[in-house]
């Protein structure tokens, strides 16, 4: 039973896993091996499975300072998602790093593919505040209408708060299309 649960759980080949130490981590059974070790003697799960555990800071220092940083489409497409303080941040750590960044073909790819269509999306994001901001200017207006505050209300007098309202959208969607 112990031994099923290896293989099935830990996915050992014949009681054994692929592991090379200078790498750190397990290798797929199909590339060259240095060496096989018992899973149950020899091996740590930390080292097994070092993506799991936080390294400690010297480890981490040395990530940081030698390690290729690989690029996905999302990355790439984030930068037209992101506020514009984000984003060059964002730029400004790329920057530091330029020498040690690879973008795969795929991630390329589907950046090119999907790059259109995230700029439209942002560009409804626009349009679906502007109609949000109208609807609500209308939906207020209308509802402090149907109150009827001018002919049955002596002390309430929103029109200075719609005023205000008014021009606040104004300003604020002004803002926006300059953008």
């Amino acid at each position: 039973m112990e031994s099923f649960l290896k293989k099935c759980i830990f996915g050992v080949i014949h009681g054994k896993f692929l592991y090379n130490p200078q790498l750190d981590y397990l290798l797929d059974p199909a590339l060259p091996v240095s060496k096989e070790v018992d899973f149950m003697e020899n091996c740590q799960m930390q080292n097994l499975f070092c993506g799991y555990y936080r390294p400690d800071e010297n480890k981490f220092r040395e990530i940081w300072q030698t390690a290729t940083f690989v690029l996905d489409a999302n990355i790439l497409l984030n930068m037209y998602r992101y506020p514009e303080e984000a984003r060059k941040q964002l730029l400004n750590v790329l920057q530091s790093i330029e020498a040690r960044l690879w973008v795969p073909y795929q991630a390329a790819l589907e950046f090119q593919r999907n790059r259109v269509a995230v700029i439209a999306e942002q560009k409804k994001r626009f349009s679906d505040v502007r109609k949000v901001l109208e609807n609500s200017r209308k939906t207020m207006r209308s509802d402090l209408e149907n109150l009827q505050l001018k002919k049955r209300h002596s002390s309430i007098q929103p029109d200075e708060l719609i005023t205000s309202i008014d021009r606040q959208i104004s300003d604020f969607l002004s803002k926006i299309e300059r953008t």
